[in-house]
């Protein structure tokens, strides 16, 4: 049975604002633009069967405004300067002391600069160029964070489980407190933008049953043109794995790892011997060639990450179309030949830009905002202990057609899960 509102993370405003463009000679066109979070409304409200948690730790069934701009942080820093104190605040790693609202907003606002990148899977990102952003999210140019699921029993026995996607509807449903519960939604301002050099575009019509089609369009220098940013963006979640722990017997809760897989558990005196020398855990905790594991070490294997990971991609009636595909035909929302943000850059500038290849289109769930939809699960929750830590990152799409001059507007992201409950056989 369907249980929507059992775990709800509603009102997600994103609020990215005053995303302005100008022609340069990096990547697409470069988008200078800031994420303003200090409006960022972010409640996640856990019901029947779910906690969730922003460190891992301190499980509730809401999320602050603040926790949501802390785990943002540290998504950007990755726990280079900042960490959570037990309570789950974020705090200085140096002095321990905690960041205070202002210096959260400050740093929000001066570092996440987002620009225009692309991800095949929505876990890595590259420039136009190909590049790969080595640094990740901490070169602010996308966002990134981490939240935490587990059911509310502890107990395996219970044999409950829980199939957790995001909540699509026309309408919003209200609850038996009367609370509102609004489906996952991306919205922005409608822009006319005037034409620096001509374009071909694509302009989506819908027909009374719902059919979609795309009909190839062309503007002139100093015409005006239809954008809504929300077009643009794209966000992907990321279900982390973990390989078990291979342990000798019930006791061993722990051990130590080499660069080449190698495992190495306490012997009855607690030390461990490698290479016929037995050292102590101190000695191993100095030496840079073992890492101490406890219980399960990260599955980041490339077919893990695929398989679950899933982008997203919500548009609305002024879509101009998709990512910009070599050879896709006249009247699919992948036709280069009418790609606005591919005709339009190449107008402008001497050095051209061409459409990505077949094989490099993402995999994307597409969805037409207000709208009834079945979205895919994205984990798969059973009662008992384990914890399930799922990453988030949004970003602007640099291969998508609306993805240039006009993004000057706030886009606003409102996220709510929804579940379906089932038996387990125990």
């Amino acid at each position: 049975m369907k249980l929507v509102r059992k775990l709800i993370l509603s009102t997600v405003s994103l609020a990215f604002v005053g995303v302005t463009f100008a022609t340069t000679t990096y990547a697409w066109i470069k988008i200078y633009s800031r994420a303003e979070v200090t409006n960022f409304d972010f409640r996640a409200t856990g019901g029947l069967g779910f906690l969730i948690s922003h460190d891992g730790v301190n499980f509730q069934n809401d999320i602050t405004t603040s926790q949501m701009e802390s785990a943002i942080i540290l998504g950007y820093d990755g726990g280079q300067q900042y960490e959570y104190d037990d309570k789950g605040n974020l705090v200085y790693k140096s002095s321990k002391a905690m960041v205070t609202d202002d210096e959260k907003a400050k740093l929000l606002n001066n570092n996440i600069l987002l620009m225009p990148v692309t991800s095949k899977y929505g876990y890595s990102f590259q420039g136009q160029s190909g590049d790969e952003l080595v640094s990740g999210a901490g070169s602010g140019k996308y966002i990134e964070f981490d939240l935490y699921f587990k059911t509310t029993s502890e107990l395996v026995d219970d044999y409950q489980a829980y199939d957790i996607s995001l909540y699509t509807a026309k309408n919003y449903k209200t609850d038996e407190q009367g609370k509102n519960i609004y489906p996952t939604s991306i919205s922005s301002d409608i822009d006319q933008v005037t034409l620096r050099k001509a374009m071909k575009y694509m302009n989506l019509s819908t027909d009374e049953q719902g059919n979609e089609a795309w009909e190839n369009k062309e503007l002139s220098k100093d015409e005006m043109v239809t954008v809504a940013s929300m077009n643009a963006l794209r966000f992907s979640t990321e279900v982390i794995k973990y390989k078990d722990v291979p342990a000798l017997d019930d006791n061993d809760k722990e051990y130590y790892q080499d660069a080449n897989g190698n495992y190495f558990y306490a012997n009855d005196e607690g030390n461990y011997l490698i290479d016929g020398v037995s050292k102590t855990q101190a000695e191993m905790d100095l030496d840079e060639n073992y890492q101490l594991v406890t219980d399960s070490v990260l599955d980041d294997s490339e077919d893990v990450r695929k398989n679950n990971s899933h982008i997203y991609e919500f548009y609305d009636d002024n879509d101009h179309g998709s990512y910009a595909v070599k050879g896709a035909e006249s009247g699919s929302m992948y036709n280069p030949e009418y790609n606005a943000m591919l005709t339009y850059y190449n107008n402008q500038k001497s050095t051209k830009i061409y459409p990505i290849e077949e094989e490099d289109l993402p995999s994307t769930t597409r969805y037409k905002s207000g709208t009834d939809k079945i979205m895919p699960t994205i984990m798969t929750l059973e009662s008992g202990p384990s914890i399930t830590k799922v990453t988030f990152r949004f970003w602007l799409e640099g291969w998508d057609a609306d993805c240039f001059d006009g993004l000057t507007k706030s886009i606003n992201v409102n996220l709510t899960f929804t579940s379906t409950k089932k038996k387990i056989d125990g």
